[in-house]
């Protein structure tokens, strides 16, 4: 009887191990579709016609499980793209990476109100994924209170 337990044993062991090993084969994918997230600052505003003009810088993560090629990642909201909204193109984010991205912009009053009461800057990536297709997604951001995520590497 104790032989069959140790041989019982020994197969979950062997079950487990292998699930595991190829469980890590394959990247972590993001849950509820939440492929791209990440950090942001606001710093350096003053007031500039109409609006403020401040640089943002964020830190986007890409949780989606593939490699982001020559995208193109807009900063909604803003001014009109002449008088200082970001556009950061050409942007390539290997998946389980990150990448910096810093602009001075120029934004509406009552949007820098919104993003400093926590409200958030929204910003959209846009690439052509593994099949070939276009596809948009906003990155989820949280404020970078203390700068640490956002900053150079």
């Amino acid at each position: 009887m104790r032989h069959a337990s140790r041989r019982v044993l020994a197969i979950a062991i062997l079950i487990f191990t292998v699930a595991f090993c190829e469980s890590a084969r394959w990247p972590a994918q993001a849950a509820n579709g939440r492929d791209f997230a990440g950090f942001y600052t606001l710093s350096g505003a003053s007031p500039s016609a109409g609006g403020y003009t401040l640089t943002f810088t964020a830190r986007v993560f890409n949780y989606s499980g593939a490699d982001v090629i020559d995208a193109a990642v807009l900063l909604r909201g803003c001014m009109p793209l002449s008088k200082g909204c970001a556009s950061f193109q050409q942007i390539n984010i290997d998946a389980t990476r990150s990448v910096r991205l810093s602009a001075q912009v120029t934004v509406p009053g009552p949007l820098y109100d919104r993003w400093l009461k926590g409200g958030g800057p929204e910003l959209i990536i846009l690439f052509t994924n593994a099949k070939g297709e276009k596809q948009s997604e906003r990155v989820d951001l949280a404020p970078d209170h203390t700068g640490i995520r956002t900053r150079e590497e």
